[in-house]
C-alpha cells in the first residue's frame, strides 16, 4: 500500500511523457518524445500560448483511490504483490480511460488466481471530458521503473510468466510474446 497524498495545484496540467535526452549545457532542459504541436495538444494549449514546464520523474498520484483519480483527472499506479511471488505477474500499463477495460481484464485474472501465485501492476489514467489516451499514453517500450515507484519495487522479482493487457482497435484478440530459454 502506498502512503501520502498527491494534489495538483489549481491551474496545473499534468501529462505523461518520455524524456529522450537532456540538454548538454542546461540540465533543467529536456527533450521529450513529442513535437511542439503534440505537446500543445496534449496540454490543451492554443498555438500562441507560451508555456513552461517542470519535469518530475514520478508521474503517479499517490494515495488516491480509483474513484478519486477519475474525478481529479489523474494518473495512478496500483500494485498487488505479496513480496515473494515470482510465478505470474499481470500488468495493464494503460488502464482507466487510456485503453478502456485493460485494467479490468488484468484485475479479473488476478482475482481468479491465488494472490500467493499472481501479482498485479496496473496503471490507470483519467481525464474529464475525454482525452485520457492523449494525456497519459506512452508506449510500453518506453515505460521506465524510474518513473513508476511501484514497478521499481518488483523489477528484481524475475517473474516466470507475465501477461500484459493492451488496447486493440481490431475486432479480435491478439496473443503474442517470446519465450526465454530454460
Amino acid at each position: 500500500m502506498s502512503t501520502g497524498s498527491h494534489r495538483k495545484p489549481t491551474g496545473i496540467i499534468l501529462a505523461l511523457y518520455t524524456v529522450i535526452d537532456v540538454h548538454d549545457e542546461k540540465q533543467d532542459v529536456v527533450f521529450v518524445d513529442k513535437n511542439l504541436d503534440d505537446l500543445r495538444d496534449r496540454l490543451e494549449l492554443s498555438s500562441t500560448d507560451n508555456f513552461t514546464g517542470r519535469i518530475n520523474a514520478q508521474v503517479t498520484a499517490v494515495g488516491l483511490t480509483d474513484a478519486e483519480a477519475e474525478v481529479s483527472s489523474e494518473f495512478i499506479e496500483n500494485l498487488a504483490d505479496n513480496g515473494h511471488n515470482n510465478g505470474l505477474i499481470v500488468i495493464a500499463p494503460h488502464g482507466g480511460n487510456i485503453e478502456k477495460y485493460t485494467d479490468e481484464q488484468a484485475e479479473h485474472v488476478g482475482q481468479k488466481l491465488s494472490s500467493e501465485y499472481v501479482s498485479e501492476w496496473i496503471c490507470k489514467g483519467f481525464k474529464k471530458g475525454g482525452g485520457a489516451f492523449d494525456r497519459w499514453h506512452i508506449t510500453s517500450t518506453e515505460i521506465s521503473e524510474k518513473s513508476f515507484p511501484k514497478l521499481k519495487t518488483i523489477m528484481r522479482h524475475h517473474f516466470e510468466y507475465s501477461v500484459a493487457f493492451h488496447g486493440w482497435r481490431n475486432e479480435s484478440i491478439c496473443i503474442g510474446g517470446t519465450c526465454r530459454p530454460m
